[in-house]
């Protein structure tokens, strides 16, 4: 029998994986930028004041993938089950806009967009430390040459203090 964790579904919850009968779930119960808890309601990954949490993966066996909103940049990062940090997969400013893996598998694959990059699609063997990613495939503009340009990011205030990000993209000199 099921027992529903929110009748009011005042919440939602997501379901990442399990181990037996302890599941691990996305949700913004108590934490409106997302978090991972386990149904045992220990929190794994506690919601940020600055990252939103998009979306939770898990991978290799022992291994939880979360993709993080900061400052509206993509942040992917490697967890253990247990909440601990592992490492941070290298990105460009961008946003990640796919990603396919299992949890009974070693290998991801991530698909990466920015001003500069059309798409590419990163593979990961998650069993090789230090974790090196390669482009797996690339999308490429016919006479378009993107090491000559240069993106940056900059923050302005607004009215009530709030930093407002904006991009700068623009040929190198």
């Amino acid at each position: 029998m099921v027992k529903l964790i929110d009748d009011d579904f005042e919440s939602s919850y997501d379901f990442i994986a399990n181990d037996g009968t302890v599941f691990t779930l996305k949700t913004d119960y108590q934490a409106p930028k997302y978090q991972l808890i386990n149904s045992d309601w220990r929190v794994l990954v506690p919601g940020g004041e600055v990252d939103v949490l998009e979306w939770a993966a898990a991978a290799n066996d022992n291994n939880l993938v979360l993709c993080f909103l900061r400052d509206v940049k993509s942040v992917l990062m490697l967890y253990d089950m247990y909440g601990k940090v592992i490492t941070n997969f290298p990105l460009d400013m961008g946003s990640v806009t796919g990603y396919s893996g299992k949890r009974n598998q070693s290998e991801i694959f991530y698909r990466f967009m920015s001003f500069l990059t059309p798409g590419m699609i990163y593979h990961c063997d998650l069993r090789n430390y230090p974790l090196k990613t390669e482009i797996f495939r690339e999308i490429k503009v016919v006479g378009f040459d993107s090491s000559i340009f240069e993106t940056k990011q900059v923050f302005f205030p607004s009215k009530d203090g709030t930093k407002i990000p904006m991009f700068i993209v623009h040929r190198e000199v």
